[in-house]
């Protein structure tokens, strides 16, 4: 009534990729990480920007200042923004490459 269990064998595909090389896993999360700080530092030059357009006196000595128009405080808000951003996905990007090069360094 019942059937001996028969082991089951693999099966060899013909057309499956081997996976990948750890020397290509390290080279690609070295890659993110450092296009993780790279846009960490574009988040710094955007608030440079801010503190340029908040003190001009800074970088273009005794400056005139007049009342801010709309324009300006729309252009501060983009700026702040773009700082932001640039801060989230460039932490975003170097925690996971970091995390990717963690990896390959247990795994062996």
């Amino acid at each position: 009534m019942s059937e001996p269990a028969v082991p089951v064998r693999p099966v060899d595909l013909g057309y499956a990729l081997p996976p990948p090389s750890s020397g290509s896993r390290v080279a690609a999360s070295l890659g993110i990480t450092i296009a993780g700080l790279v846009i960490l530092a574009f988040g710094g030059c955007f608030l440079i920007g801010v503190m340029i357009q908040l003190y001009p006196q800074m970088v273009f000595g005794p400056a005139i200042t007049t009342p801010w128009e709309l324009r300006q405080y729309v252009f501060h808000a983009v700026l702040y923004v773009m700082a932001f951003v640039s801060f989230g996905s460039g932490g975003l990007l170097t925690y996971r490459g970091v995390s990717a090069l963690s990896q390959v360094v247990v795994s062996k």
